[in-house]
C-alpha cells in the first residue's frame, strides 16, 4: 500500500511538469536561432517542424483521445503520454538503454484493445476510455513489474509492465522503438482483469 501511495504522489508531482508542458504555446519554427532568450519559456519548439501537430498531438487528455479514435477510424496521430520517469528498471527489462524515451499512445493501440480484448468469462473486461489514463502512471509506478515480451511485428523489443490499479490488474505491452527521431515506448496491447484474492 505505501509503494502505491508513494507512486501516486511521485506521479503526481510529475503531473505538474506535464502541465507546465501542455500550458505551453505550440511555436513551429524554421530555424533552431528563431526563439530567443526567455521566450522559451513560454513556448515549446522544434526548429523545421512547421506543422508539430502533425506528428505528435500532446493536446488531449487519454480518455478524449481513445473516445476520438474509436470514432474516427482514419484518425492515425498518436497520443503523447510523457516521459519515462525511470529508465534504469525499463532499460533492465529490455536490454537497452531507454533514457529520455517518450511514451505514447498510437491511434491503433485503442482500436486493437478494443476489438481483440473484451469478456473472457475468466475477470477480463474490455478496458473503457478512461482506462487509457492509467498507462503513463502504470509505467512509472515503482509497484509496477516488468519483463520482456516477444519481439514486436517491428521486430524490435517490447516490454510488458504489470500493475494493480484501483482492485483491478492492468497488463500492458509496450513497443519499444529506439530510432534515432522517434525513441518511444508505444503501446501495443492493454488487458484488464480483476485481481485475485
Amino acid at each position: 500500500m505505501a509503494d502505491t501511495a508513494s507512486a501516486i504522489q511521485q506521479f503526481q508531482q510529475f503531473q505538474q511538469q506535464i502541465d507546465f508542458f501542455r500550458a505551453k504555446l505550440n511555436l513551429p519554427t524554421e530555424r533552431w536561432d528563431d526563439v530567443k532568450q526567455s521566450a522559451h519559456d513560454r513556448a515549446f519548439m522544434v526548429a523545421g517542424a512547421q506543422k508539430a501537430n502533425r506528428f505528435i498531438n500532446a493536446e488531449d487528455q487519454a480518455p478524449e483521445f481513445v473516445r476520438d479514435v474509436l470514432a474516427d477510424r482514419q484518425r492515425t496521430d498518436p497520443l503523447w503520454l510523457g516521459f519515462v520517469e525511470d529508465p534504469q528498471r525499463l532499460s533492465q527489462a529490455t536490454g537497452m538503454d531507454v533514457t529520455g524515451y517518450t511514451v505514447l499512445l498510437p491511434a491503433e493501440a485503442p482500436r486493437h484493445v478494443h476489438n481483440a480484448h473484451a469478456f473472457d468469462g475468466q475477470g477480463q473486461h474490455p478496458a473503457a476510455p478512461d482506462d487509457f489514463a492509467h498507462l503513463i502512471g502504470l509505467l512509472n509506478s515503482a509497484a509496477t513489474a516488468f519483463r520482456s515480451g516477444d519481439p514486436s511485428r517491428y521486430n524490435t523489443p517490447t516490454v510488458v509492465a504489470t500493475g494493480e490499479i484501483a482492485g483491478e490488474i492492468f497488463r500492458s505491452v509496450w513497443d519499444v522503438l529506439p530510432g534515432k527521431r522517434n525513441r518511444s515506448l508505444q503501446l501495443a496491447s492493454l488487458v484488464i482483469k480483476t485481481a485475485q484474492k
